[in-house]
């Protein structure tokens, strides 16, 4: 059985600053490293070594909410799940994309 997380490469966010903080919530000024980084993406370290389950909730751009981040892009996001509590500003967060829910194949007319 595969996970949703399992086909992507992998994405990686650095922590430029922390706006607020929880045991179970985190709101963060953030620099895409690699990616597109897509909204509800999975991430499970934090600089290699710490392990996290935070999920990627909500992305905005200039104030403005958008899907994805793509590399070298900043943007505020916000995350839930166990380890919010752990980041740091200058922390590099790797994790996973979701995969594309019901992709369309294509279909040709003949």
């Amino acid at each position: 059985m595969t996970s949703r997380h399992d086909q992507d490469p992998g994405v990686r966010l650095q922590v430029h600053e922390l706006v607020t903080a929880g045991l179970r919530r985190l709101t963060a000024t953030v620099r895409c490293l690699q990616g597109p980084t897509r909204l509800h993406a999975h991430f499970h370290r934090i600089n290699q070594a710490i392990a996290i389950d935070l999920d990627l909730i909500g992305i905005e751009v200039y104030g403005s909410p958008v899907d994805q981040l793509d590399p070298v892009w900043t943007a505020r996001v916000t995350m839930t799940g166990n380890g919010a509590d752990l980041i740091q500003a200058g922390d590099i967060i790797h994790g996973t994309n979701p995969r594309e829910a019901n992709p369309q194949p294509l279909i040709h007319n003949s």
